[in-house]
């Protein structure tokens, strides 16, 4: 996978598109993906500094996530901790790509994903200054 990838914001959700490349599937693939606060949080000024300074490591992260998932298959929920901040990922049937998504890259089409994800983001410490690379 290259390094260009959509950033995702945090209360919104996007359409990744995936090339055949990184899915190693021989066909392009859209996945839908999410990405919240957490309910206790999400009127918190912190909770949105931190995600904004980790924007860019979290954007690639979910990306690599969803990637590595079309190619071997993740469990269906699961939570990835770092430094000050936790991210829960959970996954569904996306019924409504798989009925009404239509999409090409170029001549060839895109290919929805089976299933959706959302991602919920909550702060466990003090907002930290950087966050790292992931």
């Amino acid at each position: 996978m290259d390094s260009d990838f959509e950033l995702l914001p945090m209360g919104d959700s996007r359409t990744l598109f995936l090339h055949k490349d990184d899915t190693g599937l021989g066909h392009h693939c859209a996945v839908q993906v999410s990405v919240f606060p957490s309910e206790s949080q999400k009127r918190n000024v912190e909770t949105s500094i931190t995600y904004a300074l980790a924007q860019r490591e979290l954007s690639e992260l979910v990306t690599k996530l969803v990637t590595l998932h079309v190619r071997h298959s993740l469990p269906e929920s699961f939570t990835i901790s770092y430094k000050n901040w936790s991210l829960n990922a959970s996954r569904k049937e996306w019924s409504f790509g798989k009925r009404n998504f239509k999409a090409s890259w170029g001549i060839e089409p895109i290919i929805p994903s089976g299933e959706k994800w959302k991602f919920v983001f909550w702060m466990h410490g003090p907002p930290a200054k950087t966050m790292g690379r992931v």
